[in-house]
């Protein structure tokens, strides 16, 4: 009969079904012959011999003991294939030994979980969809806690962050660690908050409102220690918007690159449009992050002058509230003014 549970770490998992019906020991066909085909030169025969292994699979019903040989390592140098349908094919397979095996596939994590998470990295689609497919079967028998130790050093990759960061936000929810185990993924959130796709920052917006339940303000405050004072500043500012609606990414606050981006000056007898009465264009509300990064850099390495002033004349304010309509959010930008 099959039934389900809910494991320790918290994710839902297939935990007996079918209990009462042996697992498969396919070992013995795992043979030299088919891990020297999975490792040919000659992208086919490796192919050949992936088919091959998914057969194995297949007659065992999905369903086999952890008697792997030498099958992680030959499966492992797949996952950087040139070619990389023969990598989205190590990652299929490699999802269904997690389903085949159940929890007792975790002691592989050590040897293959870094290079599966390297992928998302990689520029084709096809092969990130396989990675998140992949991840999603592994973390059903084993659980996102046993992911934790791997996830710093994933996200510090630029490439692929929006899918690893997705991922990460879908499962972390269920993880049962406390602040300690935790904490090791605030520096790597913080540095994606930084990040210059406005994608990337807001799920790192929703990730750290989830760190924030388990870890605390005062935590995260003191992993914002060497960044940037201004950046340290806008988190700190963020959080208590996060604390409020910890299941959605703040509309306030400062958290992006957009502290650096440039502001033209109005020269000597101009006018700016909202001074002659033109009214500045207000920014839609939307679900993007609170500050906007605009990489104007040309902007602000062509300009002429800077702002010399002793109190700022109305003309100053005035342009300074248009040219930051397209920096920050509605709300945010209602608040500076």
């Amino acid at each position: 009969m099959a039934f389900f549970f809910y494991s320790a770490s918290g994710t839902s998992t297939i935990a007996a079904a079918n209990e009462d019906l042996p697992r498969v020991d396919i070992s013995g066909k795992l043979t030299p012959q088919l891990l020297a085909m999975i490792d040919d030169n000659d992208w086919k025969k490796r192919q050949e011999g992936l088919n091959q292994l998914e057969d194995i699979l297949n007659e065992a019903n999905k369903k086999i003991q952890p008697k792997l040989g030498n099958l992680m390592n030959s499966l492992k140098k797949r996952l950087v294939d040139t070619n990389k349908s023969i990598t989205v094919a190590a990652l299929n397979i490699l999802g269904d030994l997690a389903t085949a095996i159940g929890a007792a596939i975790e002691p592989n994590m050590k040897l293959i979980m870094s290079s599966i998470l390297n992928n998302y990295t990689d520029n084709k689609t096809p092969v990130r969809v396989a990675v998140s497919s992949c991840l999603d079967k592994w973390v059903e028998v084993c659980g996102i806690d046993a992911f934790l130790v791997y996830l710093p050093n994933a996200m510090a990759a630029a490439n692929g962050r929006k899918e690893l960061l997705t991922w990460i936000a879908k499962h972390l929810p269920s993880s049962k660690k406390k602040a300690n185990d935790i904490k090791p993924l605030i520096k790597p959130i913080l540095n994606c908050l930084q990040d210059k796709a406005a994608d990337v920052r807001l799920v790192s917006e929703t990730l750290l409102g989830e760190v924030l339940k388990r870890c605390g303000a005062k935590v995260i405050e003191q992993e914002t220690a060497g960044l940037k004072p201004a950046f340290a500043t806008s988190v700190k500012a963020l959080l208590p918007k996060l604390a409020k609606e910890p299941s959605t990414p703040a509309r306030s606050g400062s958290v992006s690159g957009a502290l650096k981006s440039g502001l033209k000056t109005p020269s000597a007898g101009s006018k700016s449009p909202t001074a002659s009465g033109a009214t500045s264009p207000r920014p839609a509300a939307s679900t993007g992050p609170s500050i906007i990064k605009t990489g104007k850099k040309d902007a602000r390495a062509k300009a002429a002058s800077t702002w010399f002033f002793e109190e700022p004349t109305e003309e100053h304010v005035n342009m300074l509230k248009e040219q930051s309509t397209q920096s920050f959010s509605l709300e945010f930008h209602e608040k500076m003014f």
